[in-house]
């Protein structure tokens, strides 16, 4: 998993493993486990927490909700 430095500028990119679990509707351990396999790939920063890239969560949703794998919470659908 790359190790990144990350600026104060980036950060608003992306988002840490319990909000990316909960826009998902999934718990942060079924993160770390599509981090672990490449389906859902995170970032860490040097202080070895997961941050997730919110275009690639949106690519995640684009491509997995509409055949039903996953749940997404409705604020982001509605």
């Amino acid at each position: 998993m790359p190790v990144a430095k990350i600026t104060m500028a980036e950060k608003k990119n992306f988002v840490t493993i319990k909000v990316a679990a909960d826009i998902l509707d999934s718990s942060p351990s079924t993160l770390r486990h599509w981090d672990k396999t490449g389906k859902l790939p995170a970032v860490r920063q040097t202080n070895t927490y997961r941050l997730y890239k919110i275009k690639d969560i949106l690519k995640f949703i684009r491509d997995n909700a509409k055949t039903g794998k996953i749940r997404v919470k409705k604020l982001l659908l509605g």
